[in-house]
């Protein structure tokens, strides 16, 4: 039974971390290239996302999620990442590699600034659905996420 697999209080689990970043194994040479697992998530892996190319310096994301944590990680380029938590603390994460991912718990609100062609892969906890999100900043600050 892996650290991961759902039981009662396995959200509970999820939303009571913090955000950090993820080391992946980089498999392979410089001369011959590199093979990147994204393996030991602190969940399985519900949906798979691609947001990109975006142009430059344009925010993404401006939304939390409130029952879904995920994992992103860039292809390509830098992101500037920026998270809050439910009782304000801010975070902000350069993420530079294939190789690092940052773990997002449920209940952050997250933006992000990406360089020009960097995309960034989403690794969720949940499936899609459309009522996870919370799109308005203000009713974000109002909530009471844990």
């Amino acid at each position: 039974m892996g650290p991961w697999q759902k039981s009662e209080n396995w959200l509970r689990q999820l939303t009571l971390q913090k955000p950090y970043l993820i080391k992946f194994p980089k498999i392979g040479t410089e001369d011959k290239g590199y093979l990147v697992p994204f393996e030991h998530l602190p969940f399985p892996i519900a949906h798979v996302y691609c947001i990109g190319p975006v142009p430059e310096n344009e925010s993404r994301g401006n939304h939390a999620k409130k029952n879904s944590a995920q994992v992103i990680v860039p292809i390509g380029g830098t992101a500037i990442v920026r998270l809050e938590s439910p009782e304000g603390e801010v975070y902000e994460f350069k993420l530079i590699s294939n190789d690092e991912g940052l773990f997002i718990p449920p209940g952050y609100w997250r933006s992000a600034q990406l360089s020009q062609n960097c995309y960034l892969i989403g690794l969720h906890s949940m499936k899609f659905s459309e009522d996870d999100y919370v799109r308005d900043y203000e009713q974000f600050k109002t909530l009471n996420h844990r």
